[in-house]
């Protein structure tokens, strides 16, 4: 596996002209070193990185559908511009990374803790926040649809005011009970 990082490297360091963009499959990540690596634009489907911790790992503008993140510690990782679009990330604790930007449509964080991190201008459509707990996360420009937030808690969150909060969920997938708009909005700040 460290082989395919360094070339992944090389390839980004060149633009394309050397090494080879990273693109995994259904890969078992669990045992990958991938503290400080440079991953932007991997390609790393329905991969499985459970248990992990990872910490500074760089997955900027990478394709990281349906990947398993559950009960991993993340550090200081960047997701930014990513698509994690369906990936899991139940019982994770997630500290000081950024999702900006990032596409999180049903994507799964049930019960995870979410501290220190950005969710700037990220899509929440369908994502599951059940049981989560928030803490100083800046919610700027992010897009709240039909997000399930059953349970989560909210602490110093930052810039709620300038999330665009179309629907919330405060029931479950199953058995929805959605709020709309200023009530969504309201129902939020209630919370923190």
């Amino acid at each position: 596996m460290e082989e395919l990082f360094i070339k992944h490297k090389e390839w980004l360091e060149s633009q394309g002209q050397n090494g080879t963009q990273l693109i995994l499959d259904n890969a078992d990540m669990t045992n990958a070193k991938l503290n400080g690596k440079l991953l932007h634009e991997a390609k790393i489907l329905e991969c499985d990185f459970s248990n992990k911790c990872m910490a500074e790992t760089d997955f900027e503008n990478s394709l990281m559908c349906s990947s398993i993140f559950n009960y991993c510690t993340i550090d200081g990782c960047n997701f930014r511009k990513s698509d994690l679009q369906y990936s899991e990330f139940k019982n994770a604790k997630i500290l000081n990374t950024s999702f900006a930007k990032a596409d999180l449509y049903e994507a799964d964080f049930e019960n995870a803790t979410l501290s220190n991190s950005k969710m700037i201008n990220a899509c929440l459509y369908l994502a599951n926040f059940s049981n989560v707990k928030f803490k100083n996360i800046d919610f700027s420009g992010t897009v709240f649809e039909e997000t399930i937030l059953v349970g989560a808690e909210f602490k110093n969150i930052i810039d709620i005011d300038g999330a665009i909060i179309k629907s919330i969920n405060i029931g479950t997938f199953d058995n929805p009970i959605i709020l709309l708009g200023d009530e969504a909005k309201k129902w939020i700040q209630n919370q923190i």
